[in-house]
């Protein structure tokens, strides 16, 4: 009764036969955010969003601490825009990496720009769980058993 996940990085063997191969829910990592990435073309997370959904799979956020820098914030920017753009916020689960503690110096950054990001991600949480809530209550049947 257990199921079967997968988070493949972009390339990875089989990343284009998650279901074929057994697994119950796979998430598409992008490879864009990080630094060994930085040649990536920008149309990496077009490519991205529409083969996950073609394959019928989540997405990753990717982040670390590399926020801090200016080129890494314009990444994260284009991962959300992208993920806004191909319908991912709506239709796709997603999942988040982030280094051990990346969302909290974002939460507490003094930087404008790390602070609005951390902000648009929890406002993309906060929007996606509410409309998760909203269609448990919606479906969920109360019984007296």
């Amino acid at each position: 009764g257990y199921k079967y996940y997968w988070i493949p990085y972009l390339w990875a063997k089989g990343y284009d036969k998650t279901h074929e191969l057994g697994f119950d829910v796979a998430w598409q990592q992008p490879n864009y955010f990080f630094k060994k990435c930085n040649l990536a073309p920008t149309n990496r997370m077009d490519y991205v969003c529409r083969h996950a959904k073609n394959k019928k799979m989540g997405l990753m956020v990717e982040l670390n601490n590399d926020i801090e820098h200016v080129f890494f914030q314009m990444r994260c920017m284009e991962y959300l825009d992208a993920f806004k753009k191909n319908g991912v916020l709506d239709k796709a689960t997603m999942t988040y990496y982030q280094d051990y503690d990346t969302f909290f110096r974002m939460s507490t950054s003094t930087n404008g720009t790390v602070r609005g990001l951390y902000d648009r991600l929890c406002d993309i949480v906060d929007a996606r769980q509410k409309k998760a809530d909203a269609i448990f209550r919606k479906n969920k049947s109360y019984t007296n058993d």
